[in-house]
């Protein structure tokens, strides 16, 4: 939320994490986290994820507000209270950094689209629409995001970000072309490290 710079969503929250989640696994073969997302009535979804944002807006970490809504829904936005990010490492923090600058230039709709396009999204729908029900619940298969593929120069990438817009909030039809392609064209989305392993 820090490196949003802004208030986001319970949706956006759980959304970014999911995509960073699955940029990490298919830049180093790993977990970032040991957060089990599930197939949801609106895409990935972690219990994990929630109980964290509930410890720290208890813990001053994060600012919870509601907007309630006449139709007697509300949304859940939340803001960061400090700036703190090292307990993120330096490959973490490029990965959530690179997600967010990402996210920063898309409406929820298109955001939504982003989630439902990664390998493990696309893989419960293809066994939902086999079976024709819908898999809520359903753990998703992470490792269907880990790929041997070549990842893209770190050069385009710093480039695709310059050229976004951080603060508008456009359709995905809006991104330029090779920054939307970065989300899409799977298997699979080829980001660049910043440095090696550690």
């Amino acid at each position: 939320m820090a490196t949003a710079g802004r208030e986001v969503s319970r949706t956006e929250v759980m959304k970014m994490l999911y995509l960073s989640e699955i940029e990490y696994r298919r830049l180093y073969g790993e977990s970032m986290t040991d957060v089990m997302f599930v197939r949801y009535r609106y895409g990935p979804y972690s219990q994990a994820v929630m109980d964290i944002l509930d410890v720290m807006v208890a813990s001053g970490i994060v600012e919870c507000r509601q907007i309630a809504y006449s139709s007697g829904s509300y949304k859940v936005l939340y803001r960061a209270l400090t700036q703190d990010n090292d307990a993120l490492s330096e490959q973490e923090r490029f990965v959530v950094e690179r997600v967010v600058s990402i996210c920063r230039g898309v409406d929820l709709n298109s955001l939504k689209e982003l989630t439902y396009s990664t390998p493990p999204m696309k893989a419960i729908l293809v066994e939902e629409e086999r079976k024709g029900i819908r898999l809520n619940g359903r753990p998703l298969d992470m490792s269907e995001a880990i790929s041997d593929r070549k990842l893209r120069p770190l050069s385009r990438i710093r480039q695709a970000a310059r050229r976004l817009d951080l603060q508008a909030r456009g359709s995905i039809e809006e991104l330029p072309e090779g920054d939307y392609q970065l989300f899409v064209n799977y298997p699979p989305l080829k980001w660049e490290a910043c440095g090696p392993r550690s």
